[in-house]
């Protein structure tokens, strides 16, 4: 499954630049829809993410796409086929 790291970048933006970053914030620095951010900013897998997306948001936190999401494996239950 793919996770979004966005939670972790924001705060590490805020400590970087001594503020907070409100979700207003984040969205009217990014571009973004409120419910693009809304749907990376929480814990659960993400199913898609448009390239557009990624760009920005690389651009917006000075990072690479690795920094923007992570590969987590799925748990497969005792037993299953791999």
């Amino acid at each position: 499954m793919i996770r979004s790291k966005l939670r972790r970048l924001r705060f590490e933006k805020e400590e970087r630049e001594g503020r907070r970053l409100t979700y207003e914030a984040l969205q009217e620095e990014t571009g973004l829809a409120s419910n693009t951010l809304a749907r990376l900013l929480k814990p659960e897998p993400i199913d898609r993410i448009d390239g557009q997306t990624l760009s920005v948001l690389c651009r917006y936190f000075e990072c690479g796409v690795g920094d923007v999401l992570e590969y987590v494996p799925d748990e497969q239950p005792q037993g299953a086929a791999a």
